[in-house]
């Protein structure tokens, strides 16, 4: 579904177009109406969701991303931990929450599971 694939969408820590990168790198969740969805943001202009993989683009505030062969553009906010997704082919803003940054070695946690508290 390409609303939730969306939810990838995130900014890679160099991104083009932007004067400073912006920290988003890591780990990011957005609660869904089939449940919690774990974005990855990668140091590569890349984004993963559980298996699949997008390349994206940033000019100013807005996020470009690839989807087969068309480039699909949605507005961002980034305020502290938490990162605000609108337009597109998004019907309401979409809010993801950094659940964890890069290790020291740069690379996004991917491997870590976020622990969920009831």
């Amino acid at each position: 579904m390409r609303v939730l694939f969306f939810l990838l969408i995130l900014l890679p820590g160099a991104l083009l177009g932007q004067q400073a990168p912006l920290d988003i790198e890591g780990s990011w969740r957005s609660e869904m109406i089939d449940g919690p969805q774990t974005i990855v943001v990668h140091g590569d202009s890349t984004v993963s969701f559980g298996e699949e993989t997008v390349r994206i683009r940033i000019a100013a505030d807005t996020i470009y991303v690839l989807f087969g062969d068309e480039w699909v553009g949605y507005n961002f906010e980034l305020h502290g931990e938490a990162l605000t997704l609108s337009g597109g082919d998004l019907a309401d803003p979409v809010v993801l929450t950094r659940i964890a940054r890069p290790s020291s070695g740069g690379a996004p946690v991917a491997e870590r599971k976020p622990v969920m508290s009831t």
